[in-house]
């Protein structure tokens, strides 16, 4: 597993283009001083469908030959919000941060999550699945600003549908500073489609915090919202 890892002693790190690890593990080791922040974007689950099979949402349909076409769905991620997510695939994507202020540390990796895709051709109802997975690629680290006291990184996503060349990609530009004394500023743009959370942790994730939630249910936001033009302005402290 390769991890980008940063040891500075007391030196300070500032605006450092860094490459992220492709990689994505739960944390399960730190010293003291160890912030833990998680970004992450998914497709929420219906409140009023119990059944997971009602959670497929419709795009689009193709015509194929006189009188035949062909359905798109796709999948959502089945879930609420949850911040204990990083060893399944119940998102679309992930940024996962490890702050250490006692050993001047930081450490980020990232990941997407698995697309599933349903096809209906018409009129035989010949009914086909497939999955595929966007390269995490499409998420990035552009800055980070390392201090004693507080630890900003500049984040962003752009991260499409496997199956759709021409599909509208989900966004979002964050700056998030992390301070010594845990609280979590998040300033930025994101789309209206699909949900968004970060959370923190101090004890290596066995508990979390909420810094910031973004929930599209409730204004009926759906696949439309990740059209070009960010939508949502975020200012949030958590």
């Amino acid at each position: 597993m390769f991890v980008d890892r940063l040891h500075s002693g007391e030196e300070k790190l500032s605006h450092i283009p860094f490459t992220v690890a492709i990689s994505f593990k739960e944390v399960n080791e730190g010293g003291d001083g160890m912030i833990i922040l998680r970004v992450v974007t998914f497709i929420p689950k219906n409140p009023e469908n119990s059944d997971p099979s009602t959670d497929w949402i419709y795009l689009t349909a193709v015509p194929i030959a006189p009188g035949s076409y062909v359905q798109y769905y796709y999948l959502g991620d089945e879930r609420d919000f949850n911040p204990y997510t990083a060893n399944t695939q119940d998102f679309r994507t992930a940024q996962h941060f490890e702050i250490d202020f006692y050993y001047h540390t930081f450490a980020s990796y990232k990941n997407t999550g698995i697309s599933n895709q349903k096809t209906i051709v018409f009129p035989t109802l010949k009914v086909d699945y497939s999955q595929a997975q966007v390269s995490p690629n499409c998420l990035s680290v552009n800055w980070v600003d390392f201090q004693r006291d507080y630890c900003q990184i500049s984040m962003k996503c752009d991260c499409a549908d496997p199956f759709i060349d021409v599909a509208p990609a989900v966004n979002y530009d964050f700056i998030i500073t992390v301070h010594s004394n845990g609280y979590v500023q998040v300033t930025g743009t994101h789309d209206g489609f699909p949900a968004f959370e970060i959370y923190k942790s101090f004890d290596n994730g066995a508990t979390w915090g909420t810094v910031y939630k973004y929930d599209p249910r409730p204004i009926e936001a759906g696949l439309t919202e990740l059209f070009p033009g960010h939508s949502i302005t975020v200012n949030k402290w958590g």
